[in-house]
Parts: C-alpha cells; structure tokens; sequence
C-alpha cells in the first residue's frame, strides 16, 4: 500500500485540471501504446500505429508498460514550446533519479540521457513534439469535451458527498482516509506530502490505471481514468452535430472554453487570430453557453452550465455505441 501523507494545506488546495497542456498528453499517450491493447483504445491505437517511427521511440523508452514512468518529460505546460523549454531545463539530479527507477535496461540511449548529453535531449524533444502531433493532436476537441464532462460529475460528486467520497469515487484502488491518502500498490511506502497541494488530472488515455507522481516545490499529481473510448482519426468518425448545430470552429472554441481561459490562450487552442475567437465567443456568450468575466487587466471566459451539459451530451452520444 502507498500511503500519502497530506497536510492541511494539501487538502485545502486540492483542485482539478482540465487542460494539463500538450506535453502531460504526449506521455500518458505514449504509455497508453506500450501498454496491452483495450477496447476503449482500439480506435484510437489503430489511428495511431502506422505513425508510429523511431523517430518516437526515446518517448517510448520512458514510458514502459508497467512499473514507473518519468514524470519530468510531462510537464505542466498550456503550449508546446513553454513544455519543451521546461523539458529541456529539468534538474539533472531529478532526471537521472527517475530513469534509474524504470524497470528496463539501461540502453546506450538511457544513459546519454540520463548524463544530459545535449543530442539526446534533442532526441526527447522530438519524440515528445511528434508523439502530439500523431497521437494527441487529432483528438484535442475530444480530450477536452471528456475532460470537461469528468470535472463537471467530480464537482457534483465534491459537493454531494464531500472531498473524501469524491476522491474515492476516482478509481477503486484510491481511498482518502482523514489526511492520508492510500494508493493499491504491490508494496508497502509512506510517502509526506510538502502542503503543496494536490492535482486531479482525468484522462481516457488511462484505462483502469492511477499514476500517482510528485517532485519538490510541486503539487502531488493523481492521473485517473475517465472511462470514456477515445475515437480514432477525426476523418474516419461520424459526423459532429455540436459542429453542424453551431459551424465547426464554433464547436472547436466551445471545446476549447474548457474550464476557463483568456482570448489569447482561446485563439491559440484553436488555431485563430484572437479578433476572431471574442467574435465567437460573443456568439457563445449570447446564447448562454459561454460567460465571460473581467480579470486584472484582460477577460476570463467559462463555460456556462448550460455549455457544459451540451458538450456532456455530446460526449456520451459519441461515446456509445449505436443499438443492434
């Protein structure tokens, strides 16, 4: 059993993550490949695999089926280029700590790496960039929408039943009791937590698996599964009726309002000059999807409830497979 240790401050900062950024999906993407394929996945893996080169295979090496993982290459980044600068200055101690804890031979590759040779960072980072490209990229507006959908049912769980049943009800082998948070694992460690808070981050790359993970100065991170199939290239799934009711970049910025962002941040996501991304959302706003609120010296915009239910409604339709 692995045994967290929170403090009061952990749990008065506990809070979920809708969009961990590009580089956190690449790496749970890549574990998701080297693990046995699953129904949920199969769509998806199948979309995937004929890209799947050398040229991602140092990402690949990180992420092995089973045991640890290393975190450092997943992190907390809104956009690529901000994730590859931070994957790109890790502590040497803490990346050379985590490749010797995978539970896989010490390839030439692994040791240059783990040395900081500057070629085979330079190898990672174009694993991680084309592991987005091929793997998560195509499924951006779904990896939102599900992601949205799962927070929305955790915050009713949170205000039904209170942190400990919403914390429970995230997979069966976690459990918060008082300040301890226990973790199913095939060992027995006690873990302290430093009161940096804690990071739910839902995801339908894992299928029945919890990744726990921390680093210093950091918050503890729980990736869970959503329990939700990721579909395959966006070209071979049916057609979208949230895009055919509101146009297709419409439906994309919806998506993309998630759990809150600026205009600038909104136009990035989807690809958009920000004039055109306040037009849409203006659109959005005035049907009561979207509401939008002054912050320091720009706008924050959110998801309505109403926003929120449709996209739901949308994923589950997706989701489930038409009658026989």
């Amino acid at each position: 059993m692995l045994r967290i240790v929170l403090t009061a401050d952990d749990l008065t900062r506990v809070r979920f993550e809708a969009a961990p950024g590009p580089l956190v999906d690449a790496g749970l993407a890549a574990r998701a490949l080297r693990r046995r394929p699953v129904p949920a996945l199969a769509n998806w893996r199948a979309a995937v695999a004929p890209a799947i080169t050398p040229a991602v295979h140092p990402l690949l090496a990180l992420n092995p089926p089973a045991g640890p993982t290393c975190t450092f290459v997943e992190p907390l980044a809104a956009e690529l280029a901000a994730g590859l600068e931070s994957l790109d200055t890790v502590p040497a101690e803490r990346r050379r700590e985590e490749i010797a804890d995978l539970r896989t031979a010490p390839t030439a590759w692994l040791k240059a790496l783990a040395s900081g040779d500057r070629s085979a960072r330079a190898d990672l980072a174009r694993a991680a960039t084309r592991m987005h490209e091929v793997a998560v990229a195509p499924v951006a507006a779904h990896l939102a929408a599900d992601r949205e959908a799962d927070i929305g049912r955790r915050a009713a769980e949170l205000g039904t039943g209170g942190l400990a049943a919403a914390v429970s009800g995230l997979h069966r082998t976690l459990r918060l009791r008082g300040q301890v948070l226990e973790v199913e694992r095939p060992f027995d460690y006690e873990h302290r937590s430093g009161g940096t808070g804690v990071l739910m981050l839902p995801s339908p790359f894992l299928v029945d698996e919890v990744r726990i993970g921390w680093s210093e100065g950091e918050p503890l991170r729980i990736h869970y599964p959503t329990g939700t199939p990721l579909p395959g290239h966006p070209d071979a799934a049916p057609a979208d009726p949230l895009a055919r009711m509101l146009g297709g970049t419409r439906a994309a910025v919806l998506r993309a309002v998630g759990t809150g962002c600026g205009t600038v941040a909104l136009a990035r996501r989807v690809g958009a000059s920000p004039a055109s991304a306040s037009e849409h959302v203006t659109v959005l706003r005035e049907a009561g999807l979207v509401a939008t609120a002054r912050v320091g010296r720009g706008v924050r915009h959110w998801l309505t409830p109403l926003g929120a239910q449709l996209l739901r409604a949308q994923l589950v339709r997706r989701s489930t497979p038409p009658p026989r």
